[in-house]
């Protein structure tokens, strides 16, 4: 038997009903037109050609009429037009009317597409604010969908203070809504990338406060920013206190430890980590050994790092990769001995390693550095027929040699060659031209 009105026979074709998007950004894609019923007995009206306040109001009907569903596939199609997709009142609606029929998972996913629509715009607090006021309307403030307006705010240039705001609103929220461990790991790293090592650091001892462990694919990214900044000694005391959790530091930590240390030049004491590391059972693999060898380079100390590059090579567990074949192709270009530079690159052709834009560009640098500016114009001929096309990088080489040998025209006819690639000057371009 067909059901009673027309319109729900129209409604049960619309298209099977999709989970929302977790990226903060993407907007809900518009499914395909389903017309509704109108007043007139009949005829038929698509309400994505509706006004915006007239298609807002036929929600809570098709709710009372259709089922939650339903008014949930007409959601997601009005809330993808762009003139509705920033209307505070259509996620208002959407949210108390799936409140009102008791469907709250439905009510707080109109919420959280109402703080992803409008944290684009960067009108997060306003987002946020409609988070607060939708409570008095039965729509409780839940870890999940303030841990929604963390994400999305921290993905949001010139949103982490409004972030920041959420956070702190969740322990005085009704309901007893507090941060959890997402929480405060997502706000660990927003801090880190907004560069609030301070705040990072209260929150670390905040979230330990409360039992909360840092997760081995965060502790990477913190160290990684503790690092950046100089700060080892936060480092040092992140991995006790991990240590103390019951959650310690893994081979990956470790690594990313030794690399900024080596980065910043303290290869002595990233050698020092690594004794720790292997004290405490962990095996360095080759990105460690690659760490350390650039970090050696880096302070001339080559011999070491070719002692290290060959225990590498004579390893049965791991071999040296393109990166650190790379990394020694620079160590020596940067000693002038281009003839070793030469055979690492033959040797890492035997080892079946292709010769990427960067190791091609590294060994360009060096010949444009020591004015073998013929046999870098050959590297570069020889890496555009394997695939790998110059960059930016790879033309400011030669450019910076033939300007640091007087050759000004020169320099510049591989600048035209640049742009005439397409490729955009950078500063250390500019910098070089002038």
């Amino acid at each position: 038997m067909l059901p009673r009105h027309g319109h729900v026979c129209r409604l049960l074709l619309l298209p099977r009903l999709r989970p929302m998007s977790t990226s903060a950004t993407t907007a809900f894609p518009p499914t395909d037109s389903a017309p509704f019923f109108s007043a007139a007995p009949g005829s038929f009206l698509d309400p994505t050609a509706l006004a915006p306040d007239d298609a807002i109001a036929l929600l809570p009907s098709v709710a009372d009429s259709e089922g939650s569903a339903a008014a949930l596939a007409l959601f997601r199609r009005l809330s993808s037009r762009p003139d509705m997709r920033r209307l505070m009142r259509l996620y208002a609606t959407a949210a108390t009317a799936f409140v009102a029929r008791g469907n709250l998972p439905m009510a707080h996913e109109a919420a959280r597409a109402m703080v992803a629509a409008f944290a684009e715009a960067g009108r997060l607090r306003e987002a946020a604010d409609m988070l607060l006021e939708l409570r008095s309307h039965g729509l409780p403030l839940v870890v999940e969908t303030a841990n929604w307006v963390l994400r999305v705010g921290l993905r949001h240039p010139g949103c982490f203070a409004h972030a920041r705001e959420a956070f702190d609103g969740m322990a005085r929220a009704a309901g007893g809504v507090r941060p959890d461990h997402r929480s405060f790991r997502a706000l660990v790293l927003g801090c880190c990338r907004e560069g609030r090592f301070e705040e990072a650091d209260a929150l670390l001892a905040a979230m330990w406060a409360q039992g909360f462990c840092l997760d081995s694919a965060t502790c990477t990214v913190v160290v990684r920013a503790f690092c950046r900044q100089g700060r080892f000694r936060n480092v040092t005391d992140l991995f006790r206190r991990m240590s103390e959790m019951g959650t310690p530091p893994n081979m990956v930590n470790y690594s990313a430890w030794i690399d900024g240390l080596c980065e910043r030049g303290y290869v002595k004491q990233a050698f020092h980590v690594l004794e720790e590391m292997v004290g405490k059972g962990l095996k360095p693999n080759v990105y460690t050994h690659t760490s350390l060898i650039d970090g050696l380079c880096k302070i001339g100390w080559m011999e070491r790092a070719f002692r290290l590059f060959l225990k590498l090579v004579k390893s049965s567990s791991y071999k040296p990769n393109v990166h650190t074949y790379t990394v020694m192709i620079g160590g020596y270009c940067k000693e002038g001995k281009l003839a070793r530079a030469e055979m690492l690159l033959g040797r890492m052709v035997e080892q079946g390693l292709a010769p990427n834009t960067n190791t091609y560009t590294t060994l360009i640098h060096g010949h444009c550095k020591g004015g073998s500016f013929d046999r870098a114009f050959e590297l570069m001929n020889k890496m555009k027929l394997e695939g790998f096309l110059p960059n930016i990088y790879t033309y400011n080489a030669i450019i910076g040699g033939f300007c640091k040998k007087g050759k000004i025209q020169e320099a510049y006819k591989v600048l035209r060659m640049a742009t005439s690639q397409g490729l955009h000057l950078d500063k250390d371009t500019v910098d070089l031209a002038n």
